[in-house]
């Protein structure tokens, strides 16, 4: 604590020292932009279909769901989906938030008139995008996607977006309209909150797919292979070759986006160690990869399934959202008796 407090004092006294020699240390200041809050208005009503945003359906652990002492937030989830989603198609055009003006309308940024948006990969007149959720693999904005909710096709309505509902931290270079080389858009700095106005086109119901709920536990996914080496048991060190994967419903195998893999020809890649126990406080990886490995014998394979209760539960992990339930591929190569040499 003493020699902390000493260094503390050295600092102060050095950055004294540092004004009365004339120095001219000016701390930097960090760029703050003033956001709006988020505003809708309503320009004109239309009068054909209204935009609704999808039913968000729920299905708990049924251990959970029955047990009336613990929270919602609190309960595993299984399966979360959007059931009765829209398609909408808008025309709209985006503007620099201008605090100076009564509508807040600032340069106008982009516009769905093609060859103006400020994203090439999107030049077609009218846009299409989700109903109070963007579309997997668009640049929608959260604020835009939301802003339409509740519009009637041939309506108008202004929202203002402060930038969390924008671009947020991404900044945009000044442009040149793609179909006319003498018109241009300003530089969309970062954090810059935005205005659009935007006229409801059309609505269209999405089909609904309603994924597969994996289980509750542990589960094979395919019949497993046994090994014929040594077995896996509570105190031994297992040594793992392992493929992970995000559970997808909605998939025929099951088999979402491959998240990591340790399964390499690179003879470097060394295979995964742990302890293996049975006592879930001293366990080193999570429930279900623990308790899969139980029992399996050298040369045998799994692929299963984990739900997110058995993997990082209603908290989650780097890169793996709460609630998640995840696949595995497993193959046990090796058992010894105490860990490996790094």
């Amino acid at each position: 604590m003493k020699s902390m407090l000493k260094l503390i004092a050295a600092a102060v006294i050095g950055a004294a020292a540092l004004t009365a020699c004339g120095g001219h240390y000016k701390a930097p200041e960090a760029v703050v932009v003033v956001q709006p809050e988020y505003k809708q208005t309503d320009t004109l009503v239309g009068t054909g279909t209204e935009a609704k945003a999808g039913t968000v359906v729920t299905i708990y652990d049924p251990v959970d769901a029955a047990d009336s002492t613990i929270l919602p937030q609190n309960k595993n989830i299984l399966n979360k989906y959007t059931k009765d989603s829209q398609l909408v198609t808008v025309t709209y055009t985006g503007y620099l938030y201008d605090s100076s003006k009564a509508d807040g309308k600032g340069a106008v940024v982009e516009t769905s008139v093609p060859g103006e948006s400020m994203f090439p990969e999107f030049p077609m007149q009218p846009f299409t995008l989700g109903a109070g959720k963007p579309l997997a693999g668009t640049t929608a904005l959260i604020g835009f996607d939301q802003a339409v909710v509740g519009m009637k096709v041939g309506g108008k309505r202004t929202v203002v977006l402060p930038a969390i509902l924008a671009y947020g931290p991404t900044a945009i270079a000044a442009r040149t309209a793609k179909n006319d080389a003498t018109k241009t858009f300003p530089a969309v700095p970062a954090n810059s909150p935005l205005v659009y106005d935007i006229t409801l086109v059309s609505v269209s119901m999405l089909p609904n797919i309603i994924p597969v709920t994996p289980p509750a536990v542990v589960t094979d996914l395919v019949p497993p292979t046994v090994g014929s080496g040594l077995e896996a048991v509570a105190g031994k060190y297992p040594q793992v070759r392992y493929t992970l994967y995000f559970y997808d419903g909605t998939r025929a195998n099951l088999i979402g986006t491959q998240i990591q893999t340790n399964v390499s020809t690179d003879t470097s890649v060394k295979p995964f160690s742990f302890l293996l126990t049975t006592d879930v406080t001293k366990m080193q990886t999570i429930v279900g990869f623990n308790n899969a490995i139980l029992g399996m014998k050298v040369g045998g394979k799994r692929t299963i399934i984990i739900p997110g209760k058995f993997a990082y539960g209603i908290t989650g992990t780097t890169g793996i959202p709460p609630n998640t339930s995840l696949i595995y591929e497993l193959e046990l190569v090796g058992v010894t008796d105490t860990a490996p040499a790094a």
